[in-house]
């Protein structure tokens, strides 16, 4: 004998099927009303005839004739292909980006499902609400929509893999990264910067944490240090650092107008503090480790803004 449905079924397809329907979809079908969307219609026809990425503007007033890389290239053609339909393509735009709005917040529907397996659909419902009231001034025919449904697919990797930590979750984030990056490259460049950042501070704080390693493990933490031990946790301190430093060198190539040499000299800068600073931090020797961690990163974060804004301001 089978067990009867739970009670609770039915109202939450019906909360479920209401969000999305009466929610989401309205809002993320508007028509191409937005003025940014026929810059991008204009960049991506600009594709499609010369079969090549720009690399010089030809139709902006402010920037014609300046040195210019389209970042969401891929996008911009998706729009302009949709858009040489006439209105029927217009229209076509509206629904299938409102499809990608729709599938964005599925996809975070299910994440939190897999984050907090307890959470019920009426708190699933709430939170997604808030996100879509910030998300709504990006929503419509925008390229910011492939961002958003971009975003919540690593969000749903990221929050998957500690519940099934099986390797072809992770082999999912270089694919996404690689057709976010062709679609709206801008945020490359913000997790380029990003993630320097996060390596640069996670390497110096496993640096820091070498003082307190004999705490931990008392304790029974699980730092780097106390699992790794001094000598390890300074090869992983200097391999963030050396990503770090990979991530750095890889913005000039990613930021449309470049970067000239006051740049490069910050960052061989940045290269010779951190190698400074895990030269004079050694497994036998930890003496040094308050002029590793407050003065070379100090100089070196204030150099690196010095360097970076006098190559931006002889521009």
């Amino acid at each position: 004998m089978t067990a009867p449905a739970a009670r609770g079924t039915p109202a939450a397809v019906a909360a479920v099927v209401g969000f999305f329907a009466a929610a989401v979809l309205p809002r993320a079908t508007w028509p191409l009303i937005d003025g940014d969307v026929w810059w991008h219609i204009r960049a991506g026809e600009e594709v499609i005839r010369t079969g090549r990425v720009p690399s010089v503007d030809t139709w902006s007033l402010v920037g014609d004739g300046r040195s210019w890389t389209s970042q969401d290239w891929l996008a911009n053609v998706l729009l302009a292909a949709g858009n040489s339909l006439g209105p029927w393509g217009q229209t076509l735009l509206s629904f299938l980006f409102g499809a990608f709005t729709v599938a964005a917040f599925w996809i975070l529907w299910r994440a939190m499902a897999v984050r907090a397996p307890g959470i019920g659909w009426a708190s699933r419902v709430l939170w997604l609400s808030v996100g879509l009231v910030l998300a709504g001034p990006v929503m419509g025919v925008r390229v910011q929509v492939l961002d958003l449904l971009m975003a919540t697919a690593v969000v749903w990797v990221l929050w998957r893999y500690p519940a099934d930590p099986r390797r072809r979750w992770l082999l999912a984030l270089p694919f996404i990264a690689a057709v976010w990056a062709n679609l709206h490259a801008g945020w490359v460049l913000l997790f380029l910067l990003g993630g320097a950042v996060v390596l640069w501070v996670a390497g110096f704080d496993v640096l820091y944490a070498l003082q307190d390693l004999d705490f931990d493990r008392r304790s029974g933490l699980y730092s780097i240090p106390a699992r790794m031990g001094v000598a390890g946790a300074l090869w992983i301190s200097g391999l963030l650092h050396v990503v770090m430093l990979g991530l750095l060198a890889a913005l000039p190539w990613v930021y449309p107008p470049g970067l000239g040499a006051a740049y490069w000299a910050g960052l061989a800068g940045c290269l010779l503090m951190i190698g400074y600073q895990h030269a004079i931090v050694r497994p036998g020797d930890l003496s040094r480790l308050n002029a590793a961690f407050f003065t070379a990163n100090g100089a070196l974060s204030l150099w690196l803004f010095a360097a970076t804004a006098v190559d931006l301001l002889r521009r």
